[in-house]
């Protein structure tokens, strides 16, 4: 049974996807966003590294947006945190805004990510 201030802090630690699976929920698309918005750097790079639960398709988009995260961090010298700020966050709140809240494969997420992370103006440098 959900529990509202549970489902919050799962929500604002970045591990609302895992918080809906265990639950027996679907997992909408916007959610699969969550732990890049709100994770730290640390819990970013180790989702770079491979660690997100869950479905395999997911887990390497994940990873793979979590790369692009810290590369794009690390190239423009912009912390992780503001790029959470100001590309990830509005990004998760624009998804979750729209009909698209179960619907939407992977690669729908990557290419919506990348295209925030290449749009914004301090990271307008190519992303591989």
């Amino acid at each position: 049974m959900r529990s509202l201030p549970e489902e919050c802090a799962a929500f604002l630690q970045g591990d609302y996807a895992d918080y809906l699976a265990h639950e027996g929920a679907r997992v909408p698309m916007w959610v699969r966003l969550n732990p890049l918005c709100h994770r730290d750097e640390q819990g970013v790079a180790a989702l770079a590294a491979g660690r997100v639960p869950g479905d395999e398709a997911w887990g390497a988009a994940i990873t793979y947006l979590a790369e692009e995260v810290l590369c794009a961090s690390a190239r423009c010298g912009t912390s992780v945190a503001e790029i959470q700020r100001s590309v990830l966050v509005p990004l998760e709140l624009e998804l979750a805004s729209k009909q698209q809240r179960v619907t939407g494969r992977p690669a729908v997420l990557v290419r919506a990510v990348l295209r925030a992370l290449q749009e914004h103006p301090s990271l307008r440098h190519p992303i591989a």
